[in-house]
């Protein structure tokens, strides 16, 4: 409830003033109002510019922060490229070691294919020249003149030295132990025969005979 003295004296000292002094008093009022008013507006505006700074000052934090998040994600991903592409180059030098270390291999086959080859034509060769080295030959025991040995003429150097008698030699009905003598010959020196298909001929204690003719 509003004092009635307060108020009476309020509306005295109103009474007392000249019309100037309360044209005065009311613009003095309305002025300071006025710059209340404005000082309060610029408060206002103040904190509202602040806020706003603080918004903005958060927001560009908040892109910094994730401009560096990019950044660093993106050296991330040029490390792990950078290592795709190192293992990369070394999948690569390995595989080229392993196709010259194939092709080398592969030329070795090849060389070794190629050896056994000629091992094999070498033997064949030997092979022959032995099967015409024997059919030319005839050493100590009993032949069939036409298998194994071909016909034609022989000569031996003698005794072999196996047994004191000599170089024996003889021709035979058959190859068993019961055929007969058609012709023998014991010596102790060189001596020659001639052999026909079909001859049944008998070495003993000679040096090896050797087609001559």
């Amino acid at each position: 409830m509003t004092d009635p003295t307060l108020a009476a004296r309020a509306k005295g000292f109103w009474m007392d003033l000249s019309r100037r002094e309360r044209v005065f008093f009311v613009t003095g009022a309305s002025i300071i109002v006025a710059l209340l008013a404005l000082a309060i507006a610029g408060f206002s505006i103040a904190a509202f510019n602040n806020n706003v700074a603080i918004g903005n000052a958060d927001h560009a934090h908040r892109a910094e922060a994730e401009l560096a998040a990019a950044r660093a994600s993106n050296d991330s991903m040029r490390s792990e490229n950078s290592s795709l592409r190192t293992k990369v180059d070394e999948a690569n030098v390995k595989e080229a070691e392993f196709d010259s270390r194939s092709a080398d291999l592969d030329e070795r086959a090849a060389a070794l294919d190629q050896r056994d080859k000629d091992v094999a034509a070498r033997e064949v060769a030997v092979g022959s020249a032995e099967q015409q080295q024997a059919a030319n030959e005839v050493r100590n025991g009993v032949h069939v003149v036409g298998q194994g040995v071909s016909a034609g003429v022989y000569v031996t150097d003698g005794p072999s030295g196996t047994n004191s008698a000599g170089c024996y030699y003889a021709w035979k009905s058959g190859t068993g132990s019961d055929a007969d003598i058609v012709d023998n010959n014991i010596v102790d020196g060189a001596a020659t025969v001639t052999l026909a298909d079909g001859d049944v001929f008998e070495s003993n204690s000679c040096q090896v005979w050797r087609k001559v003719g």
